[in-house]
């Protein structure tokens, strides 16, 4: 994601030759770069306003991965988005729907809290740290292994390397 989708495209077009094509996918229209007939990456647009570019991050985030045979969701079950709200300290809220029955496991507790957190900061230079409500709700945890009751903040530990 980029708020300058064009420019981030055309570096990717000079740095490696990748051809650029503008392509319709759900909502959004995304740059795909490609060479050697293969799409390579795509590059979306964010909007400018932080509430609607954490919207955007979430529905992608939410929506998984295409290529389901080799990536999975951070979010384990179809979850959406009920509400945003950022503080003035730099603190964004995210309302998920709950999960429909319990979680299980401390990865999947793990995956699910920084793929959010790490989304939205990652694309938010303006937050600072997310907290995840869930049905409009505080949850101290949701397998027993993170306290998710206080809002969490970037942790690059849980980022695949490229």
């Amino acid at each position: 994601f980029t708020t300058d989708r064009r420019a981030a495209a055309g570096f990717y077009r000079d740095l490696a030759g990748y051809q650029v094509d503008e392509r319709q996918f759900s909502e959004l229209t995304r740059l795909v770069l490609a060479s050697q007939g293969y799409a390579r990456a795509g590059i979306a647009p964010l909007p400018d306003e932080v509430h609607e570019r954490i919207k955007t991050v979430m529905a992608e985030l939410l929506a998984g991965p295409s290529n389901t045979d080799r990536y999975r969701s951070p979010v384990p079950y179809e979850a959406s988005l009920r509400a945003v709200f950022v503080d003035s300290q730099g603190n964004a809220y995210v309302d998920l729907t709950p999960p429909p029955k319990p979680l299980t496991g401390s990865s999947t507790e793990i995956m699910l809290a920084y793929g959010v957190v790490d989304s939205i900061i990652l694309n938010c230079p303006e937050v600072t740290a997310v907290q995840i409500l869930f049905g409009g709700r505080e949850v101290q945890s949701l397998t027993g292994h993170l306290d998710l009751s206080k809002p969490l903040v970037l942790n690059k530990r849980f980022i695949a390397a490229s």
